[in-house]
């Protein structure tokens, strides 16, 4: 009698076959124990869904993937969503996420890498894979260098949500501010910021949860990221333009 059936997640046909393919509980031992061997192993990222640097470097990973095939580097990479799964037999426990483990094949033993952010990651496989090096690095090191770009189009998308999300609610409480109906300072606004803190949290939750069921690389998720930015902050502009003219209205 099983007392304890492990958790593992259900995935589709287009999560297996992805660029850097998904596995899990079940799956592991055939999909990454018995796929690996020493001439090509294979590199699992243990992640989750709410792990920020794991959000970050999503579409960096994909993008590394893409260049190990274009140079045949005999190493592949897979993802374990170790929210959505537990541990299998014969996997490293990961004590937080991002964490890499390389697989060698049945026989010999995985080795969980100390390496995790983006740069250590590059020099780790540089050393791992000297041979490859010269042809791979300076790739590699452009790709992590463009995490850093990523982050800074996701924080301007994050912060001006927020300020769209502020003025559709100015808007919207101009009449009641001109009626009187509107309450003044007083214990509310003691918790304006927490609520503002709130409503930075949900936005920042919400996008990653979008982003992390994207499958592209760095390059096209740039782009995303830009248009996601100029259409936002497009947005906010009318809406900045619509809550002066309706408070111009109000006044005449």
């Amino acid at each position: 009698v099983d007392f304890f059936t492990p958790r593992s997640e259900e995935l589709t046909a287009e999560m297996k076959n992805l660029a850097v393919p998904r596995v899990t509980n079940h799956s592991f031992a055939e999909d990454v124990i018995a796929a690996s061997s020493p001439a090509r192993p294979i590199l699992v990222q243990m992640y989750e869904d709410t792990c920020f640097l794991c959000f970050l470097m999503r579409p960096f990973i994909n993008s590394l993937a893409v260049l190990f095939e274009e140079h045949k580097v005999p190493l592949m990479m897979k993802r374990l969503n170790i929210e959505r799964n537990d541990f299998p037999n014969g996997c490293p426990v990961a004590r937080g996420t991002p964490t890499f483990a390389c697989f060698r094949g049945p026989d010999v033993p995985p080795i969980k890498w100390e390496e995790f952010k983006p740069r250590d990651l590059v020099e780790k496989i540089s050393k791992v894979f000297p041979v490859h090096a010269d042809a791979l690095f300076e790739p590699m090191d452009e790709l992590q260098g463009l995490v850093s770009k990523r982050f800074q189009f996701f924080t301007q998308l994050v912060m001006w949500t927020i300020e769209l999300q502020k003025l559709e609610r100015l808007v919207a409480e101009v009449p009641s501010a001109y009626d009187g109906t509107a309450g003044g300072p007083g214990p509310d606004d003691e918790s304006s910021d927490t609520q503002e803190d709130s409503a930075f949290n949900t936005v920042v939750s919400d996008m990653m949860m979008l982003d992390m069921k994207r499958v592209d690389g760095m390059a096209e998720n740039l782009k995303h990221l830009q248009s996601e930015v100029d259409d936002v902050e497009h947005d906010a502009l009318l809406m900045g333009k619509m809550l002066a003219e309706a408070i111009a209205q109000r006044e005449d």
